[in-house]
């Protein structure tokens, strides 16, 4: 496994000293899950956005603890509300053996091709799978560039890989392209947008980025 994440125990818990971690560059976090005590950790901030960068904040680690290393995901990361910076993270142990449920989300390729024909709009920003934890992507690609204009692309267009399951109802829609129509009006002078998006079939898409 190529992303590991170093870490330290923390000795002491608290908003004091988290804030005092925090200062010093670290982020205070904690390691949890089935059969395992909890671990408070400290990590380093520069190393855990590198981490998140390139791997993706679904991706499957190796937590490194004292030298001991953990399979996990990092379940939640929360972030400053005015400045960004990554204020907690919680990872969870897993058993690499059984398949995991996850958030992934959806990339949108070719946008820039389809808005020039209409006006693109993403119902879904993520989606729920299911699958072992090396199959995790990083995020799934979903290609817009042939969306026909006026047509929607749902959930049960997109061909995923057989290894991965998603749970999102078939019918939900993802990703619809748009014309619009100024209809003036003889009478007032006004304009209005006329918007009608309809489903469609099979649609190009490139279904998984790891």
């Amino acid at each position: 496994m190529d992303a590991i994440v170093n870490s330290n125990l923390r000795n002491e818990v608290g908003t004091n000293q988290s804030n005092r971690l925090r200062r010093n560059g670290y982020v205070p976090g904690v390691l949890y899950g089935q059969n395992l005590t909890n671990y408070p950790l400290e990590i380093d901030a520069k190393e855990l956005n590198r981490i998140i960068r390139q791997y993706g904040q679904n991706a499957l680690i190796d937590i490194d603890v004292n030298g001991v290393k953990y399979p996990a995901i990092i379940k939640e990361v929360q972030r400053d509300p005015v400045n960004g910076r990554i204020i907690h993270v919680d990872f969870q142990y897993i058993n690499t053996e059984k398949k995991i449920h996850t958030t992934v989300p959806i990339v949108l390729s070719g946008k820039e091709q389809a808005e020039k024909r209409g006006v693109l709009q993403q119902q879904v920003k993520d989606l729920e799978i299911e699958c072992y934890p090396n199959s995790v992507p990083k995020h799934i690609k979903v290609n817009v560039s042939n969306l026909p204009v006026g047509k929607s692309l749902k959930v049960s267009d997109v061909e995923f890989g057989e290894e991965l399951t998603v749970l999102n109802d078939n019918n939900e829609i993802i990703v619809s392209l748009s014309t619009v129509e100024y209809e003036g009006d003889h009478e007032g002078g006004e304009e209005s947008l006329s918007e009608v998006p309809e489903e469609i079939g099979q649609t190009d898409t490139e279904a998984i980025d790891n």
